[in-house]
């Protein structure tokens, strides 16, 4: 659920600024075409917090495939990796909210591929179903000669 929303709103975010170039999701076709993104979520956390409050940490790695494996390659790498910064500190999820990008690097490898991490924290709040107490009745008397109140209850 929490994935799907942040990485659909990440996705939305590349396509505004660079429309032309596809985006691939988790999974990449093989004969792809270059320049492309590719998304990839690994090691979601789960942490149970207080008054049934949950928080859920999610890692993506942005793959980006510039058109050239050469120094013109590498130039255009640097360019999306200095706008990747300013884009993804806010992650947009595909409801409309925004929850803040943290923890953001960006690494070029040798065969000339950005790699680009950023981590998105989504808290939600936790319901569980209970059995809910069922009604009952209090009947309360008081005798005038103990000046004693006695309470009974009954369940319906």
């Amino acid at each position: 659920m929490g994935n799907e929303l942040l990485v659909n709103g990440i996705a939305a975010t590349l396509d505004k600024k660079w429309s032309i170039y596809p985006i691939y999701k988790e999974d990449i076709p093989q004969g792809f075409c270059r320049p492309c993104f590719y998304i990839r979520s690994f090691e979601p956390t789960h942490k149970e917090g207080l008054h049934f409050k949950a928080v859920r940490t999610y890692q993506f790695v942005i793959h980006f495939f510039p058109e050239r494996g050469d120094n013109k390659g590498r130039e255009h790498c640097r360019a999306v990796n200095d706008i990747l910064y300013d884009i993804l500190e806010y992650l947009p999820l595909s409801n409309g909210m925004l929850r803040r990008g943290s923890q953001m690097k960006g690494a070029i490898t040798e065969d000339c591929v950005l790699q680009f991490h950023v981590r998105g924290v989504l808290q939600y709040d936790r319901y569980y179903e209970h059995e809910k107490m069922h009604n009952f009745d209090i009947d309360l008397e008081t005798t005038p000669w103990k000046k004693k109140k006695t309470l009974r209850a009954r369940n319906k």
